[in-house]
């Protein structure tokens, strides 16, 4: 099967050096030509919405009081165009923008960070791109985003949103083979999610990204091999409240399987030489990580779907188990 990959905690500098091993190694889990693919035809459930407004619970508890304010206006003048909002210093602005990386990709994208600061309480916004263009490439966004979140019904629990933009994600996505170490600095969901191409960061990132807008809790988590060698990055989705790792960047190697969906820390550990105690969650040294603990096997048997199916009126996944080749099924509830 495929590898897997693991962290130390972290301090600015080894995150520069993770970076640039996520664009050199993670490679090795396949996915694919490099050649980037159309948007998937994947059964439309309903019509989404696009939510302006969405972040992880563990960046409120990670930056503090007032930062989903100074957040939530850094959305809203980025989704206007506009190039000023309140905030209160430089270090909330690059907080802010840190943060827009998995919770406002388009941001993260089009925002000039060098030529940004805050004077007097106001932070002042510079642009990659003209305001025209600008305008044209945000409501693209918006209309991609929506588009690709539609997949999931209104009806739908948090484990089949889970799924399902899994599956959306997998065969609309290829991995970027082109991806050097002297691209680590540009690498961005933005790209995944208009280009249908990425590497581990932008893929993962991107599907944390539809889970938020579907209103499933979820953040990055990374780690560095044993070794060292090797660096990778997936997601660590809540479910019901119960954390469970999810790698889609391994699953466009196996589209159509369940075999990286809602893993244990054991199970992710399984596939490469990462040890737990290593993950780093959202990008950021927390102390209390054991409260992200990943040790629920409710997805256990999934781990062996090859290929399913899901009965949204008997609540069910009808999967073929890889072993035995037998058709079976899973009963996930609500």
């Amino acid at each position: 099967m495929v590898k897997e990959l693991h962290l130390k905690r972290v301090t600015a500098l080894i995150i520069i050096i993770i970076t640039a091993l996520l664009i050199s190694s993670c490679a090795g889990s396949g996915g694919g030509t490099g050649e980037p693919k159309p948007a998937p035809e994947v059964t439309r459930a309903e019509s989404h919405t696009f939510k302006p407004h969405v972040m992880s619970e563990v960046y409120r508890d990670i930056y503090g009081d007032g930062f989903e304010e100074t957040f939530f206006g850094l959305c809203d003048a980025v989704l206007s165009g506009e190039d000023t909002f309140s905030c209160p210093s430089r270090e909330r602005l690059f907080q802010a923008l840190s943060v827009s990386r998995t919770c406002l990709p388009i941001a993260d994208a089009l925002v000039d960070r060098d030529g940004s600061f805050v004077e007097n309480g106001t932070a002042h916004l510079s642009y990659k791109a003209e305001k025209e263009e600008l305008t044209r490439l945000t409501e693209e966004f918006k209309k991609t985003v929506e588009r690709n979140v539609s997949v999931i019904a209104g009806g739908d629990g948090e484990c089949i949103k889970a799924i399902k933009l899994l599956y959306m994600t997998a065969h609309k996505n290829t991995f970027d083979e082109e991806n050097t170490l002297d691209d680590f600095l540009s690498v961005t969901p933005y790209h995944a999610i208009t280009q249908n191409s990425g590497i581990c960061q932008e893929l993962a990132r991107e599907y944390i990204y539809y889970l938020l807008q579907a209103g499933v809790d979820a953040m990055p988590c990374s780690a560095l091999s044993r070794d060292k060698s090797e660096a990778h990055e997936w997601a660590l989705v809540r479910i019901d409240g119960k954390y469970y790792h999810v790698d889609p960047t391994f699953t466009l190697s196996y589209p159509d399987s369940l075999y990286f969906f809602g893993m244990t820390d054991r199970q992710r550990e399984y596939y490469g030489d990462f040890p737990p105690e290593s993950f780093t969650y959202a990008d950021a040294d927390i102390k209390d990580a054991a409260r992200f603990r990943a040790d629920d096997g409710r997805f256990r048997e999934l781990w062996l779907a090859r290929s399913y199916e899901i009965d949204e009126e008997t609540k069910t996944v009808t999967y073929t188990d890889t072993n035995t080749g037998e058709k079976k099924s899973f009963a996930y509830g609500s």
